[in-house]
């Protein structure tokens, strides 16, 4: 439309302001900034920003990680070094080195500069699960797979930090590191959360949720953990080490579970067809606050129920909006104070699985 409006001016002067405000008002009514399709027929696992919001990274089911550049929606690149799904991808804080993990048991580094492949990591004998990179420094990686093991490496080196860290007794599923390099969570499908002590590699503490685990998150302050096990979300106190919260509501089990940009908005995705946006007491501590539900959200019923579920979830920068998408393909953005809808994008052929905010808010990646 912006080619259509020089075009005009090349060929006929001037252009009628009534034409170019109707042409500009069409590029804001448009929704998709770009779409970018995997080569072939392989499905798109997993996705990722670059902190400075320029560059997205997909993860695809035939072991490649495509760049796009955002501004453009143009192709820059792709990485071959997997062999089967790359199921995870993350940017270090400064965004110079991101790394991709697969069910092939391997990790890649990168130098996001020229992208020349620094290490790949082999220490992994089933898939790999999550990735963390230490904050804000990004030296350290740690990495989590279905071999029920987390090894913390030096990314510099591409060597191991100490021992493999066993502490599950099943595939560990996700993990995260806190404030600093010696805070680490994971937690595993053995219904546990073990925090670590990164550097010297031994357990500070665990927690023991009441049912399976989908998912966990921690706050932006390292403060609050919050472990979504069975149909409840539980909120743990990290300096304490005591559970100070259960978000009670969900009839079925809970699949996501995203802080907003504070440690007191939450927001929860479940089986049960809804997402919910939660607000903590400003002090845990006190019993006389209550944890509020700020709204229920559910999805327009469609003629297939299983489409209505929500599959993935995420809080934009400042907070102000959450958005989730559905087994059905359509992905919806609401205004969290409100809990009105600001806006739906339409349904691809098949589910979305990850969401990804610009650094900016501005633009949204499913």
């Amino acid at each position: 439309l912006l080619l259509t409006i020089e075009a005009a001016k090349t060929l006929k002067g001037d252009l009628l302001p009534e034409v170019e405000r109707a042409l500009r008002s069409a590029i804001r009514a448009s929704r998709i900034t770009g779409s970018f399709k995997s080569y072939g027929k392989t499905t798109i696992n997993a996705a990722a920003y670059t902190p400075d919001g320029s560059v997205l990274a997909l993860g695809d089911s035939l072991g490649g990680v495509t760049l796009w550049d955002v501004a453009t929606g143009l192709y820059r690149k792709a990485l071959f070094t997997h062999v089967d799904n790359v199921d995870t991808i993350v940017f270090s804080a400064d965004g110079r080195k991101m790394a991709s993990g697969s069910e092939d048991g391997r990790v890649a580094i990168w130098d996001t500069e020229n992208w020349t492949l620094l290490h790949v990591l082999t220490g992994h004998v089933d898939g790999v699960t999550d990735l963390s990179f230490s904050r804000p420094d990004g030296q350290l990686l740690a990495t989590a797979s279905d071999d029920a093991s987390v090894i913390i490496w030096n990314v510099t080196e591409g060597k191991p930090v100490g021992e493999t860290l066993y502490g599950h007794c099943n595939g560990v599923q996700a993990v995260v590191f806190g404030r600093d390099q010696r805070q680490l969570f994971t937690a595993g499908y053995d219904h546990r959360v073990v925090a670590w002590d990164a550097l010297k590699g031994r357990i500070l503490y665990s927690f023991d949720a009441r049912d399976n685990i989908f998912d966990i998150d921690l706050s932006i302050d390292g403060s609050r953990l919050a472990i979504a096990a069975g149909s409840q979300v539980e909120i743990w106190d990290t300096a304490t080490r005591y559970r100070r919260m259960v978000l009670a509501g969900h009839t079925n089990s809970v699949l996501a579970v995203r802080f907003g940009p504070d440690h007191r908005q939450v927001a929860t995705t479940s089986y049960d067809g809804t997402v919910r946006i939660w607000r903590l007491p400003r002090d845990s501590r006190d019993p006389q606050r209550q944890v509020e539900e700020l709204a229920r959200i559910r999805a327009e019923p469609t003629a297939e129920p299983l489409f209505d579920l929500f599959t993935a979830l995420a809080f934009s920068p400042k907070g102000d909006t959450v958005a989730a998408a559905s087994v059905g393909g359509t992905a919806t953005i609401w205004n969290v104070a409100a809990g009105g809808e600001l806006l739906s994008l339409p349904g691809r052929e098949a589910a979305v699985l990850a969401l990804a905010f610009s650094p900016d808010g501005r633009t949204i990646a499913a």
